[in-house]
């Protein structure tokens, strides 16, 4: 878990910015960064994941 909670740590003052820009919901920083990683792993190994999936993600979260 340390490192999950050194990725929101890291990511707070880019989160707190959007947030006072209007870009973010008032989710928890956790689930904000959950989400994050995900969009990044998602990326990351599109290939294995196979075409189309990066579009239900999307729907899924926004």
């Amino acid at each position: 878990m340390q490192h999950a909670e050194n990725e929101v740590m890291d990511l707070t003052p880019f989160l707190e910015k959007w947030r006072e820009q209007g870009k973010l919901t008032e989710e928890r920083p956790e689930i904000l960064t959950a989400i994050l990683r995900s969009f990044f792993l998602m990326a990351l190994h599109k290939r294995e994941i196979g075409p189309g999936t990066k579009g239900r993600q999307k729907d899924r979260v926004v």
